[in-house]
């Protein structure tokens, strides 16, 4: 049996990412990212990253619990690490149009959020300028996926 839930309007376009349990504690709604998509590579590299900001971070649930059955459970198949489920809108509606539903896609995210002891610190700082490192390297992994017709390495399903 599938199930197919009634999506809204405004969740027509929303992209849905799987981030690593450890960035949970960094990620907060409102976070800015850019996603990176598979049907959005063209040779001008014009919309191939597209903007977005984090609006719903889902609540954890454990991934781990046993279901009663025949099959043997191998440890090595328990030993992945679970995924945070975090939802994200394009800051320009009109980018919707450019996504192709399941594509394989990459998404970044940025912390501009320093408060505290940190706000203003050289530390705050450093960690900006890796926002751009991170940024660049993104491009360059979407540019080195065109033009080598492997595609985004790593990149899941929207």
């Amino acid at each position: 049996m599938l199930i197919v839930p009634d999506r809204k309007d405004a969740e027509r376009g929303r992209i849905v990412a799987g981030f690593s349990q450890v960035s949970r504690t960094e990620l907060y709604e409102g976070m800015a990212a850019e996603v990176a998509c598979e049907s959005n590579f063209n040779i001008s590299m014009r919309n191939t990253v597209l903007p977005a900001r984090i609006v719903r971070i889902q609540e954890q649930i454990s991934s781990g619990q046993l279901a009663p059955s025949g099959r043997l459970i191998e440890p090595s198949e328990k030993a992945k690490r679970g995924q945070i489920v975090v939802h994200l809108d394009l800051v320009h509606p009109e980018h919707r149009e450019l996504l192709v539903p399941g594509s394989g896609c990459i998404v970044q995210s940025y912390t501009t959020n320093f408060e505290g002891e940190m706000e203003g610190t050289l530390v705050a700082h450093g960690i900006q300028a890796m926002g751009i490192i991170k940024a660049v390297g993104l491009r360059v992994k979407a540019w080195f996926g065109l033009n080598s017709g492997i595609g985004l390495i790593g990149g899941g399903h929207a």
